[in-house]
Formats: structure tokens, C-alpha cells, sequence
């Protein structure tokens, strides 16, 4: 293993504590569902305004991200925290300024292709991803580019869009742990983002949000949740004691 890699895989938590893990785990799940669902009402749940459920569902990813990186206590689970933590923020700055949510988002980003790329690339998957969001982004900027009036928004929107498509890539070929649940979580986010591009720059009158936030946190929780998943990927996979190991 190359110096300065550090698996997920030896960050499995412990019997019982695993299993508080994932009850905890399964109750920040809980109020992520329950804080989109308000969100998604013709009218507010409980007398709280759409933007404060919004806030409570993020903070609950961020949480999720926080309870995988205390119990697994690994560098790529601390990493993703922080990514979740632009997250946040972009939630928060984004009904401001769409400049300001969208530079959280895109450093978000960053530390998901830093935790994701920390752990090795596996070079064909590599390849065929971005093969793949290459194509997709030509087709994706045909559609989009033309649409925007503003220098700064097409400056941030194509950063954006080479940012999070080297996330996907990253994400698809991430050689610890469980590369498919982590390429799901990058896929979601990536389409989440193409609705709020359409909502945006081109039908803003309708109710993208329907689509948009169940894509958007459904991704957060995944990335959250990815280094619990890579652990156990790894315990599973792991050899018995005093078997040998073929590599």
C-alpha cells in the first residue's frame, strides 16, 4: 500500500458499538426523511418554514457524516465530513446568493474527490466514467451554456460542472471498500444538479424541488454513510486468521 493511503477497511466499529452505530445512524436517516418530507408540503409542517426543515435535514447529514468519522476513524470519513460541511453551507448561503451556495457546494465537492481518490483509483473504471461524463457533459453544456446571461454564473457553472463530474469519476473508481454504494451517491448528486440547473437557468416556474431534494439528500446520506458501508464491505471481505491472502 502506497505511503499515505489509509483504507476503510480497518474501520469497522466494534460489536456492540456497531450496531449503536447504526440505530444512531438510522434515527439521523429518520429526520432527514421526515425534514424533506416537510419541505415537499403544499404548506408548512408544524408552523416551520420550508428554509429551517431544509436546514434540519442538512444538519442531520452533517451529523451522519460525523457519527461515520467518529466511529470509524479513518481520514476519508473526516475528509467526507468536511465535504458534507460545504454541503451546509451551500444550503444555507444558496437562497442569498447563488454564487456563494454554489463555490460551498463545488469546495464540497473537492474534499468528496480528495476522500474518494485517497483511497486509489482503479484506472479502467477510471476511464469508462469519465468517458461516460464527458459525453454527458458536452450534451449537458449544448443544452445549459446558452441558457446563462451571467459571466459569473458561467464561470462558476462550468467550473462546477468539471468539478463534480471528476467527484462521479472519483467516486467510480475508488479501489477501498464499497466503490458501487459510493459511485450511487456521486451519481444522485451529479443528476440532483442537472435538475437545479433546469430550475435555475431554464424552467424556474416549476416545482424542481420534488425532484431535486429527494436526489440531493438521498446522495448526502449515502456519502455520510459510505464509510460505515466500506468498513463492513471490508470486514466482510477480510481473511481469518492465519489464512493467507492472494494478491
Amino acid at each position: 500500500m502506497a505511503a499515505g493511503r489509509e483504507p476503510l477497511t480497518g474501520g469497522r466499529p466494534r460489536v456492540p458499538a456497531r450496531r449503536l452505530v447504526w440505530v444512531l445512524a438510522g434515527v439521523g436517516v429518520g429526520v432527514v426523511a421526515l425534514a424533506v418530507t416537510a419541505t415537499l408540503l403544499p404548506d408548512p409542517l408544524g408552523g416551520i418554514s420550508r428554509r429551517a426543515w431544509v436546514l434540519t435535514a442538512s444538519t442531520a447529514f452533517v451529523g451522519l457524516g460525523g457519527l461515520a468519522a467518529v466511529a470509524v476513524r479513518r481520514r476519508a470519513a473526516v475528509l467526507l465530513l468536511a465535504g458534507l460541511l460545504h454541503c451546509w453551507l451551500g444550503d444555507a448561503l444558496g437562497p442569498v446568493s447563488f454564487t456563494l451556495g454554489g463555490l460551498s457546494f463545488l469546495g464540497g465537492h473537492l474534499w468528496f474527490i480528495v476522500a474518494f481518490a485517497g483511497q486509489g483509483l482503479d484506472a479502467r473504471r477510471s476511464r469508462r466514467a469519465g468517458g461516460g461524463l464527458l459525453l454527458a457533459g458536452v450534451l449537458i453544456g449544448w443544452w445549459l451554456l446558452p441558457r446563462i446571461g451571467s459571466a459569473t454564473d458561467l464561470a462558476l457553472v462550468l467550473a462546477y460542472m468539471t468539478v463534480i463530474s471528476l467527484m462521479v469519476v472519483a467516486a467510480a473508481g475508488t479501489r477501498r471498500g464499497a466503490w458501487r454504494y459510493a459511485v450511487l451517491a456521486a451519481a444522485l448528486f451529479y443528476v440532483s444538479d442537472i435538475v437545479v440547473a433546469d430550475w435555475r437557468f431554464v424552467h424556474s416556474a416549476l416545482r424542481h424541488e420534488l425532484i431535486c431534494y429527494p436526489l440531493y439528500y438521498a446522495a448526502c446520506v449515502l456519502l455520510a454513510l459510505w464509510p460505515l458501508a466500506a468498513g463492513q464491505a471490508g470486514a466482510a471481505g477480510a481473511p481469518r486468521p492465519g489464512e493467507s491472502v492472494r494478491v
